[in-house]
């Protein structure tokens, strides 16, 4: 964890002129082999409103068995800030290599984790096991899938 002084924190009222919501982190899981049965695309999008408040849609769709896809399942509602500071000061002190070497497979799927600011951005994808060097960003994102799949709060 890091001291909260070094986080930078975004300009709400600037960033606000051009959208009523800012995204500040959009993370999608979605299988690639759809014979494994697990054909469930998720999708979780967390924004900040011009009040500061942390609106999160979280999106689960799935295909039938015929591989004809039902209609997604939204879900928005207002999530602590807390935990977002926490994500994004976990976000702003991991070091991670920028080229690790891939991991190759048939059987899983791709993970993709975008993170925003007002003028920076940074945007992640892996196979199901994150590569050599990433696992801070793998337990980030189930840290984040957690929050959302246990439908506790």
């Amino acid at each position: 964890m890091t001291d909260s002084s070094s986080i930078v924190p975004i300009n709400i009222q600037f960033a606000m002129k051009y959208s009523p919501l800012l995204t500040i982190l959009t993370l999608t899981r979605t299988p690639v082999c759809s014979f494994l049965g697990n054909n469930q695309i998720l999708r979780v999008l967390i924004q900040q409103n011009e009040k500061g408040q942390f609106i999160a849609t979280f999106t689960k769709i799935e295909e039938d068995k015929d591989g004809r896809t039902k209609s997604p399942d939204n879900s928005k509602r207002i999530i602590p800030g807390t935990f977002v500071q926490d994500i994004m000061a976990s976000l702003s002190t991991i070091v991670i290599p920028a080229f690790p070497k891939p991991i190759r497979g048939y059987d899983g799927g791709l993970t993709t984790l975008e993170i925003n600011g007002c003028l920076q951005s940074a945007s992640f994808s892996w196979w199901t096991i994150p590569p050599p060097g990433w696992e801070p960003l793998d337990q980030i994102a189930n840290k984040i899938w957690s929050f959302f799949l246990e439908d506790t709060h």
